[in-house]
């Protein structure tokens, strides 16, 4: 009796055993970032586990801080051969106030592992929502190689050698990979994408710009920049109706009571030592054709923002620049 018991205590320890390793192994965590068009980056995380066949299903987060954050019921199809994820967000389960300047609706994906980064990327379709508003589009980016491996691969791999004190672990390993970087150039990757397949070859090879950010009274547009300076052009992008406007900096005025032209006008700005700098675009009038309506396009070093200021007389749209550290 005595051996009894413990053969089967034994057994009992060895199939608590498999069944942990079972969960473990049919357990995927994806942790990335979701990059929107404007220039806002998020991080955004999968929790999935397999359900039938090659569909997993599970949760999506996204957050710019944890305590802030949409979760989502997902769905997902994968294939271990092309190393391919499609990702279909069904419903949202709590929203524990997430708040962005984007319209960022129910999240539709085609992700695919790109050897040269070695990241899992593709670009993000948000799904209309109800009211017919338009949602925002940009791209999401998984870089962390063990999950990628582990999500791709039948067998858990080994754990890493880990260093002392290390509590967390990050999407990216290499220090010289900036996230927020990696998604505008892979934004910018996909705008040219789609340009090309619009336009013949011969047209154009200069990059597409990403659409551009609408600011208004109330609706005002933030950041990261890279250079100490910011080049601003302005003019009028459509007919040439007598719109007039004075834009400051940090509340000095730069360009006073100019009437806007389709012929372009660009001044260099250099930012001072604190960490927001402000552009303001003043309303003094509305033309003929209301309201007054600015195209500006401001550049860091080689990254381009476009953007349409419209105002009511008297009104001021804003443009904050957030020096990075």
């Amino acid at each position: 009796m005595q051996f009894l018991k413990i053969t089967g205590t034994v057994l009992l320890c060895l199939l608590i055993g498999n069944n942990i390793f079972a969960q473990e192994k049919n357990t995927y965590v994806l942790t990335g970032y979701m990059g929107v068009q404007g220039g806002e980056s998020f991080t955004y995380k999968l929790e999935l586990k397999d359900s039938t066949g090659n569909y997993l299903s599970g949760y999506s987060y996204i957050y710019k801080t944890l305590n802030n954050e949409v979760k989502t019921a997902v769905i997902a199809k994968r294939d271990k051969v092309q190393k391919t994820l499609n990702l279909l967000e069904k419903n949202i389960i709590y929203n524990n106030n997430f708040k962005s300047k984007a319209v960022i609706c129910l999240v539709e994906s085609n992700l695919a592992f790109n050897k040269e980064d070695q990241a899992l990327k593709g670009t993000l379709i948000t799904q209309t929502i109800d009211n017919g508003g338009m949602c925002s589009t940009g791209t999401i980016l998984f870089g962390n190689k063990e999950e990628i491996n582990k999500l791709f691969s039948d067998q858990i791999p080994e754990t890493p050698e880990r260093k002392p004190n290390t509590t967390t672990t990050t999407a990216f390993k290499s220090p010289a990979i900036n996230p927020t970087q990696k998604l505008n150039q892979l934004m910018a990757e996909n705008k040219r994408k789609e340009a090309a397949e619009n336009k013949p070859a011969v047209e154009t090879k200069k990059p597409a710009a990403l659409p551009p950010a609408k600011i208004t009274e109330g609706k005002e547009v933030v950041y990261e920049w890279n250079s100490d300076k910011v080049l601003l052009t302005i003019w009028d992008g459509s007919q040439e109706d007598g719109d007039r406007v004075t834009v400051s900096f940090n509340n000095l005025n730069v360009l006073t009571d100019y009437t806007l032209k389709n012929e372009k006008k660009t001044l260099e700005l250099t930012l001072d030592g604190e960490q927001i700098n402000t552009i303001s675009i003043a309303a003094l009038n509305e033309g003929s054709q209301p309201p007054n309506t600015a195209n500006i396009t401001i550049e860091d070093g080689d990254k381009s923002y476009e953007i349409i200021a419209y105002n009511k007389i008297g009104k001021r749209a804003f443009i904050k620049i957030r020096k990075k550290k």
